[in-house]
């Protein structure tokens, strides 16, 4: 016989959990300024420009990625923040987290940092 904490218990385990929202990575929020371009260069995955309008001069920072580049940053963001321990770095310090992500994202990302021509 079943009873209402049973049936309870199995309408929660059976039910899925919602894929959760895919957000954006905080280079795709970068956006052109507008004006006349001064200079650029390409340092991947970012290429800067200077840029004039109105008697003022901007420097910007896009990303200059592919979309088969882009998949894979966020691919490698996702793997790496999954696997990411901060009570395993020891002392936790702003420089041991960036090596420690670094470390982690290198084999990965390595068709990224490859300069395009």
């Amino acid at each position: 016989m079943e009873g209402p904490l049973t049936r309870t218990i199995q309408r929660l385990a059976g039910k899925k959990k919602r894929a959760a929202p895919v957000r954006p990575l905080l280079l795709e929020l970068f956006q052109e300024t507008e004006g006349e371009e001064v200079e650029s260069y390409s340092i991947p995955p970012f290429r800067f420009t200077v840029k004039r309008a109105r008697g003022r001069v901007s420097y910007q920072a896009i990303p200059d990625l592919s979309p088969r580049e882009l998949g894979l940053l966020r691919a490698t963001v996702a793997d790496v923040s999954v696997g990411l321990r901060p009570s395993s770095l020891t002392p936790l310090t702003f420089n041991g987290l960036v090596e420690n992500l670094s470390q982690a994202g290198a084999g990965c990302l390595a068709a990224i940092r490859t300069p395009r021509g």
